[in-house]
């Protein structure tokens, strides 16, 4: 992804805004950078991007950037800002922060390259658009390492008989973003107006747009699990 990003909506520096005006990123930088602190990140800046609006990721490099689809900026606020930062941290921390990033059609046209490059039969090389789908693969294997292509061969091999139902990847893969997102900065308000503003409801207080937002709900339910309080226990 470091050299295929530019293929995907949103990830693209050219897509790269200033944050809209109206928007005070000082509401939210002191927590930022104490989360920041816990994977080592002295500090980020704040930038937008115009093209994908469902977007939250830190784009590494000389200065670490957070990026934020510019719809999160203009219809969330502080609190719902700082989960969107808990949650581009978390995808930072699980590794692979912009391939967990992309919207589920382009997630599930990753998955299928990538058996098309290792030459593994699966279903899903059927759903997306052809054109695209080799335009992907025909990147993917000119820029993977030598090293990965038989790790990605012996994964593409056990799940050569799965069925990846049509976006299940990137619901998955966000679900465990949010819970990473939360036991990252405990940050519970934050976490779950991000999620309840990823599934585009902004508008009433948090039990309204938590009534509304599948994500937000199955985080609740999360939250109430053994599981849960175990790590939440481990961490603290």
């Amino acid at each position: 992804m470091d050299r295929m990003f530019p293929e995907f909506t949103g990830l693209n520096g050219d897509e790269t805004v200033p944050v809209p005006p109206n928007v005070d990123t000082g509401a939210i930088r002191n927590n930022l950078q104490q989360w920041c602190r816990l994977l080592g990140i002295e500090d980020m800046a704040m930038r937008a991007t115009s093209i994908n609006n469902t977007v939250a990721v830190l784009d590494e490099g000389e200065e670490p950037t957070l990026r934020l689809g510019v719809n999160l900026w203009l219809r969330g606020d502080p609190i719902s800002w700082r989960g969107l930062g808990a949650l581009a941290l978390a995808r930072r921390a699980l590794g692979g922060g912009r391939v967990r990033s992309l919207v589920p059609v382009e997630l599930d046209l990753m998955i299928a390259a990538s058996f098309e490059v290792t030459k593994v039969f699966n279903a899903i090389t059927a759903d997306p658009d052809a054109r695209r789908l080799r335009d992907v693969a025909n990147n993917l294997g000119k820029n993977l390492p030598r090293r990965q292509r038989r790790p990605l061969l012996r994964v593409c091999q056990a799940l050569s008989s799965h069925h990846f139902e049509p976006a299940a990847t990137a619901r998955a893969t966000l679900t465990t973003d949010l819970r990473m997102a939360l036991l990252l900065s405990g940050d519970v308000a934050g976490v779950l107006s991000a999620a309840c503003l990823l599934d585009g409801f902004a508008n009433g207080n948090i039990k309204q747009r938590i009534v509304l937002s599948r994500n937000a709900q199955d985080l609740c339910v999360w939250m109430l699990s053994d599981a849960y309080l175990a790590l939440r226990k481990a961490v603290s």
